[in-house]
């Protein structure tokens, strides 16, 4: 064992021959214990992890890796035992930085650290990176275990950094990692929270052990965004329930105070007031909502020729392309559906860009020459065209005017539904499109190969990324969905004249 100056906080080890815990082990404890149960005793409830994440969180870690020209990388799993001994040797031959460098402490609480690395003094610094643009709660919990870890095997950590990504970086040619990271010094806050983590690992190996901890679905829920057991907790909670009508702060309480989710069963002086409430009547009374002069009023407001427009955009954190910063949304596709007039058959234009090349200027070029100057442009959720088209006209000046015309244009279809001037019960309180069209036609995403926005985007980043094997696949999937998001608009625009 390489000898390494001692950190002196004392901390009060609990006694040998318990079980090695992990750092999501020690996070899943204290903030969502039910699910480190099912971690270990139902492995079968986990969902694949997302590739086109898992790419993007690497190219992260490797970027950063470049703030440091003399560092090596561990090449083992954290858990094994030759990445403790890699970890040992590397410190051996006077290596200063390490990348994915594990330890573990006499008791078997082990970690790996993002980018581990030598002070002048001989004492040590963790750098945790991270790929959100702000440092977060769980950040802290994620580097005070670390902290108590690599303490408790032998190591004196002097700092702890945690490295975010910089949303006001632009690109410029190839990526600068000392402007694409910023540092935050958290090693105070680190500190302070380690000095629970004795007490607390008694309780995780009680909850590893235990029997299954109740399920106190709730608030919790909403905070573990990517919690893998959400269908298995939920199993028993109507798809409409008193969840989608209340803040979680409040809903949660009543859950548990009534045993029930159900609205059927709730007392009604429960339930909120206004456009909820209008929600859970038509639910409960399976009636519908039709406002006959109000969808008038805003039908009068369209002029052919119609234009029904959807955006497909990819995000990424590292920017893919010149003049973007981390996070842009950078439209790739657009679905087009035109009509002329009432009697005009509807004519269909899209575009999608099939190379890993900044696809903006020629999807700008053809969605201008596609919208002529005159009509309305029909979108569903307009915050989010508009906002791509002041981003486009931002960093196309030269098409800005044409671009913002288009914004000028545009009417939002969401409105009505959103209004409730026409509702159906079936909707359980949503107004998004995947709601409202299997509401009033036939037509649903249940059969398509890619159902929903956030697939489109992340599959196609994949491809940009280079993980796609089969891209021609990819583009006739994605040109069916944003076609149907076109064609979907047209369907219940016409729902709308016909309820007028």
């Amino acid at each position: 064992m390489v000898y390494l100056q001692k950190n002196t906080l004392n901390y009060n080890i609990p006694e040998r021959g318990c079980m090695k815990i992990s750092k999501s082990d020690y996070i899943l404890s204290l903030k969502y214990p039910l699910a480190l149960w099912l971690k270990k005793h139902k492995s079968d409830l986990q969902t694949e992890f997302n590739e086109g994440i898992l790419f993007q969180g690497n190219e992260i870690g490797l970027l950063a890796q470049k703030l440091y020209t003399d560092g090596k990388e561990i090449t083992y799993k954290p858990w094994e035992q030759k990445a403790l001994v890699q970890t040992e040797k590397f410190i051996a031959e006077g290596v200063e930085t390490i990348f994915e460098a594990v330890a573990q402490t006499p008791l078997g609480e082990y970690c790996a650290a993002d980018i581990l690395t030598k002070n002048d003094d001989g004492t040590w610094t963790i750098i945790e990176v991270k790929s959100s643009t702000e440092c977060k709660e769980y950040h802290l919990l994620d580097l005070s275990f670390q902290y108590y870890v690599f303490t408790n095997a032998g190591y004196n950590i002097q700092n702890c950094y945690v490295a975010t990504i910089n949303n006001q970086y632009m690109r410029e040619g190839e990526i600068d990692p000392l402007k694409l990271f910023k540092i935050h010094n958290v090693t105070a806050e680190v500190i302070q929270l380690a000095k629970d983590i004795p007490q607390n690992l008694p309780l995780i190996r009680n909850i590893k052990n235990g029997e299954e901890p109740a399920c106190e679905i709730g608030k919790c829920c909403s905070q573990f965004f990517d919690c893998q057991y959400i269908t298995h907790c939920w199993k028993d909670i109507p798809k409409y329930s008193i969840f989608n009508v209340l803040a979680w702060d409040k809903a949660g309480p009543i859950f548990h105070k009534y045993k029930t989710a159900d609205l059927k069963v709730l007392p009604k002086e429960l339930f909120p007031k206004g456009k909820k409430c209008k929600d859970i009547e038509c639910f409960l009374q399976q009636k519908n909502i039709v406002n006959k002069e109000e969808l008038a009023t805003f039908l009068s407001e369209l002029k052919y020729p119609l234009y029904f427009l959807d955006y497909e955009t990819i995000f990424s954190a590292i920017p893919l392309f010149d003049n973007t910063h981390p996070y842009q949304q950078i439209p790739f596709q657009f679905s087009l559906h035109i009509k002329k007039s009432a009697d005009f058959e509807l004519e269909h234009i899209e575009f999608l860009h099939q190379m890993k090349t900044d696809p903006r200027e020629d999807l700008i070029k053809k969605l201008v020459a596609s919208c002529s100057d005159i009509g309305s442009v029909i979108v569903y959720n307009q915050q989010f065209e508009k906002m791509v088209n002041r981003d486009l006209a931002e960093d196309f000046p030269q098409y800005k005017k044409e671009i913002l015309a288009i914004n000028e244009r545009m009417i939002d279809l969401l409105i009505p539904f959103r209004q409730r001037m026409l509702y159906r019960h079936t909707q359980n309180g949503s107004a998004s499109i995947k709601k409202t069209l299997p509401a009033f036609t036939e037509m649903s995403y249940d059969d398509l190969e890619i159902g929903n926005g956030g697939d489109a985007s992340s599959l196609y980043l994949a491809f940009m990324q280079g993980l796609v094997s089969q891209p021609d696949d990819l583009f006739a999937n994605l040109l069916e969905y944003c076609g149907q998001d076109t064609l979907a608009m047209v369907k219940l625009l016409d729902v709308l004249y016909e309820n007028a």
